[in-house]
């Protein structure tokens, strides 16, 4: 009991340090879906904190009540990173269109944990950033204390899914069609690199390199997301600025030669 005591006072003294707070429906979710092939975990509206700061924020901190085995998700906005941490490794995966000021609309994680080492997808306002593979299996880190203590930014809307396909939760996301097609064509362009560095590394079998077709596909994809997402900012700015120029048209003492 005392080590249960110490175990949740010292999550709450970290909650305090990235403004997080205990979240039981999320445990409880984790607890029954744990052992599953694939886990989602999808994240709404996540707005850039009004003082800039040069530390990495906690989206997601996820430790066992006994055996204070730990995982977390981080934002490092600055250097342009989504960090995943445990006790004994720290991976990140750059996001080259991760800015400081930068709402996000929505970020997803699927993790795919029918291997060793858990495989990680990374969905960033329904484009497929990349993926990475962990050191370790979340089942198999967690399999002998699934009690679970979640901590989590309330600020932001946050999800648990468990054996859903990623496209399904995009559609719910209400993600353009078009930007699921990225998504999926990006996902196959990974997949077959990852294919074709192992026919590489297999000394019998010739490789002629040519031109990079899935390369040049994959970027120019990209490409257009960020297109469409400059495009709205810039339709979002241009809304702000006619509401701006409403306000000051209406104002009295704002007209020249009025007022004092």
């Amino acid at each position: 009991m005392m080590l249960i005591r110490t175990c949740v006072l010292a999550c709450l003294v970290g909650a305090a340090a990235f403004a997080a707070s205990l979240d039981a429906d999320m445990a409880g979710a984790l607890d029954n879906s744990v052992d599953s092939d694939s886990l989602v975990i999808s994240i709404k509206q996540i707005r850039p904190r009004k003082r800039q700061r040069l530390e990495t924020e906690t989206l997601l901190s996820v430790s066992t009540r006994s055996s204070g085995v730990s995982f977390s998700v981080k934002l490092d906005r600055g250097n342009k990173k989504i960090v995943f941490e445990t006790q004994k490794e720290k991976k990140h995966l750059d996001v080259e269109s991760l800015a400081d000021t930068r709402m996000i609309n929505s970020l997803v994680l699927v993790l795919d944990q029918r291997k060793p080492a858990t495989e990680v997808q990374v969905y960033l306002d329904c484009i497929l950033e990349g993926k990475l593979h962990l050191d370790f299996n979340l089942l198999h880190l967690f399999k002998k204390d699934p009690k679970f203590i979640v901590l989590r930014e309330r600020r932001y809307i946050m999800e648990l899914d468990s054996e859903t396909s990623v496209q399904e939760i995009l559609k719910r996301l209400k993600c353009d069609p078009h930007d699921q097609m990225l998504s999926q064509n990006t996902g196959e362009d990974e997949e077959e690199e990852d294919n074709l560095r192992t026919r590489e590394s297999r000394g019998d079998i010739p490789i002629f390199h040519d031109c990079d077709d899935n390369l040049l596909v994959k970027t120019i994809n990209k490409l257009i997301g960020v297109v469409n997402r400059l495009q709205e900012e810039l339709e979002a700015q241009r809304t702000e600025t006619n509401n701006l120029r409403q306000l000051l048209e209406q104002c009295d003492i704002c007209k020249p030669g009025e007022g004092y």
